[in-house]
């Protein structure tokens, strides 16, 4: 709920006073429903909590935590932090805040159960940004300028594989070649050409290089 006025003289009189010092603060109300005035000033941080080592103490208050926010004061603007301290939340005009949210003069902050009335009399309305109404609205691609935009978008792919012809595989030698082809090799210097001729012939013919069978010597024909 939203702080009530004040309701008798005093309460008033301490309001106004508090104005005429010109220093941001704080009014709420405690747990018997009295009102309650934490000045600002002088400093630049005070914690909000129901731990008796904040500045701001809210004892009564058993949804607020420990240490459940923060007012710190950036560049001479008042601002509520909270970085996840809170286990249920800091709220500003009826919004729960994410972080860090600035303070104006009249905002409405709610900690627990508990609702403060935030006042800043020192801050000069005159200070607040003007909105652009200028209507900005930017500058549209080409259809060229937004292909070109795609195309340096694009992922690269990988590297074209070179061409690669499947290799043909070879069926080895018969056991027959390979033992006439030793048998070639091994044999004496002594031979005669027409030996060596003959045995070079039949080694290399096409029926060998095939994988079939030696033809027969020419003794084992006549034989």
């Amino acid at each position: 709920m939203f702080p009530s006025p004040p309701t008798s003289p005093s309460e008033l009189k301490a309001v106004l006073e508090a104005e005429r010092a010109g220093a941001a603060f704080l009014v709420f109300r405690d747990g018997e429903g009295t009102q309650r005035i934490a000045s600002l000033g002088p400093g630049d941080r005070f914690t909000l909590g129901r731990g008796s080592g904040n500045e701001v103490v809210l004892a009564w208050d058993p949804n607020a935590s420990r240490v459940h926010a923060a007012l710190e004061r950036v560049g001479g603007v008042w601002t509520l932090v909270d970085h996840g301290l809170s286990r249920n939340g800091s709220w500003v005009n009826g919004e729960r805040i994410a972080g860090r949210r600035r303070l104006l003069d009249g905002d409405v902050v709610r900690v627990g159960d508990t609702t403060l009335h935030f006042r800043a009399p020192d801050v000069d309305a005159g200070e607040a940004t003007v909105p652009d109404t200028t209507g900005y609205v930017p500058p549209e691609l080409t259809p060229m300028q937004r292909r070109v935009l795609v195309a340096l978008a694009r992922p690269a792919g990988p590297p074209p594989r070179p061409d690669r012809r499947p290799r043909t595989r070879r069926s080895p030698p018969s056991s027959s070649c390979r033992s006439t082809g030793s048998r070639r090799t091994s044999a004496p210097s002594s031979r005669s050409s027409a030996w060596r001729g003959s045995r070079r012939t039949r080694s290399a013919s096409p029926s060998c290089a095939r994988g079939s069978p030696p033809a027969p010597s020419p003794a084992a024909r006549s034989s």
